[in-house]
């Protein structure tokens, strides 16, 4: 079967991508390996900018899934806070599992079709075919990458050399991440904790949500070998009565951004083209903006007879890189500098700075 767009992945960039392009008029389908409502690892923070985007594709009830909102937030060093701030934008809080199902379910309301449970195996990029694990296969003129960071589009088309990824695996973090009940901790926690001191060159966080609390570590896999033990560490300062059965990680693009993730007709966005904040580590809003560009990049390939290529990497390096790239510098001098006199010294001058450099 033929369709104008395919696009790998149902998360948010992939979600994204399918709204704004259905809504443009383009016979999508959207390929998922997982049948949603499915968890994601994630601390699910949106940002002020993140609601602007909803609002621009044309999605204003999201109020209706935010879990927990907040415009306060802790900084701190271990376990003690060397810094508490209020920001002018709210700080909300959702759950991936059904977060991305709202935003896939917005994408089929639009007009999209949803194929759930069917992993990529193969692709013909000179056919323009897609070959899933069920034996079906699907023809596409635009083909959207939104796979992950373990993106089978990816990894073909680098196979192949239409995509060329000349910096993956130095800049990749580990993650690892718990749901808990409020009951297990040790104080009470009503705002999200940044927390330094545990890992080189990442944080940990603590997220409120109604019910429960998000625990999380992440840092460079690089410059962290034994994540697990600072994750155990963490955990024993702030929780008290609770061992998880057993941990789960997942690893995050954190500086890795490819410069041209396009060939020809074929785009990736969000983690499978390395598009995460690589000072923060945050991914949705990225991931989001990523699938909002390659989607009007096409439109304006197929209405205007633009230039797929030079078009979405144009919009990438204006409205998402050159921000990395200011992110990436900063990350470069405060994570090597990182202690607690230092960052208190760091917030206490630029907070709002930094609480716009987040937000907007």
């Amino acid at each position: 079967m033929f369709y104008d767009v395919i696009i790998v992945g149902g998360g948010p960039a992939g979600s994204t991508a399918g709204i704004v392009l259905s809504k443009a008029g383009f016979n999508v389908l959207i390929l998922d390996k997982a049948k949603f409502p499915r968890d994601k690892l994630c601390g699910g923070a949106l940002t002020f900018k993140t609601e602007l985007l909803l609002k621009k594709i044309g999605i204003f009830d999201y109020d209706s899934i935010i879990d927990y909102k907040t415009k306060e937030y802790g900084i701190f060093w271990k376990t003690r806070e060397i810094f508490k701030g209020k920001s002018d934008y709210n700080f909300l809080f959702v759950k991936r599992k059904v977060y991305d199902f709202f935003l896939l379910e917005k994408a089929r309301e639009k007009g999209a079709k949803v194929l759930e449970n069917q992993k990529v195996i193969d692709i013909d990029f000179s056919k323009k075919t897609i070959i899933t694990s069920s034996g079906k296969s699907f023809r596409y003129k635009y083909l959207i990458g939104a796979d992950g960071v373990n993106s089978i589009v990816r990894k073909l088309a680098e196979k192949q050399g239409l995509i060329k990824n000349l910096r993956w695996k130095e800049n990749l973090a580990n993650a690892i991440e718990i749901y808990i009940d409020r009951k297990f901790l040790k104080n009470k926690i009503d705002y999200p904790y940044i927390i330094l001191g545990y890992v080189n060159w990442g944080y940990s966080w603590i997220f409120p949500n109604k019910n429960q609390v998000v625990l999380g570590i992440g840092g460079l896999i690089s410059k962290n070998k034994d994540l697990s033990k600072k994750f155990y560490s963490f955990l024993n300062d702030f929780i008290s009565d609770y061992k998880p059965d057993k941990i789960l990680g997942h690893t995050i693009p954190f500086g890795n951004y490819i410069r041209k993730p396009v060939f020809k007709n074929i785009l990736l966005v969000g983690d499978a083209g390395g598009i995460t904040n690589p000072a923060s580590g945050e991914g949705i809003y990225s991931a989001q903006k990523s699938g909002e560009l390659a989607g009007v990049s096409i439109i304006q390939a197929e209405k205007n007879k633009k230039d797929l290529e030079k078009t979405y990497t144009y919009l990438l390096n204006n409205f998402v890189y050159k921000e990395f790239d200011r992110d990436q510098k900063i990350r470069n001098i405060a994570y090597p500098l990182s202690n607690p006199f230092f960052t208190k010294w760091i917030f206490n001058l630029f907070s709002k700075k930094l609480e716009k450099i987040i937000h907007l």
